[in-house]
């Protein structure tokens, strides 16, 4: 059963095709929704977030945020950033959109529902989705 599992995974994975749309955007993976399972069993939390809303989240998202995804989903990606962390979570959203060099992995305090604060690595890069 694992090994069913992980080889949906995989054939999950080798299905995101790299889309080469325009040349700030190099490198995307077009979001499919055979990837759902895959984002689901992740350990890590991801969101996905698009014009600064979140759009999708998945189970470990929100229980690192102390919420339900359903908390999560059609917000504004900034009410979980916390203060310290909003101008610089913010600059680098921005230059990353606009094509700019920005690091990808780096660490900021986000909020949980009940304002407190933790400190989370973030992957960040972009995609295309929907």
């Amino acid at each position: 059963m694992a090994r069913r599992q992980l080889n949906q995974e995989n054939n999950a994975y080798k299905n995101a095709e790299l889309n080469q749309a325009d040349g700030a955007h190099t490198g995307l993976w077009e979001f499919h929704s055979d990837c759902t399972a895959l984002l689901e069993q992740m350990r890590d939390g991801v969101i996905i977030l698009q014009d600064g809303l979140c759009r999708y989240a998945n189970a470990t998202a929100a229980k690192m945020a102390g919420c339900k995804i359903e908390e999560i989903i059609g917000k504004p990606f900034l009410d979980f950033v916390a203060p310290e962390s909003t101008e610089m979570v913010l600059d680098r959203y921005h230059k990353r959109m606009e094509g700019k060099p920005v690091p990808t992995l780096y660490e900021a305090s986000l909020l949980q529902k009940d304002g407190t604060a933790f400190v989370a690595e973030i992957s960040a890069s972009i995609i295309g989705y929907e």
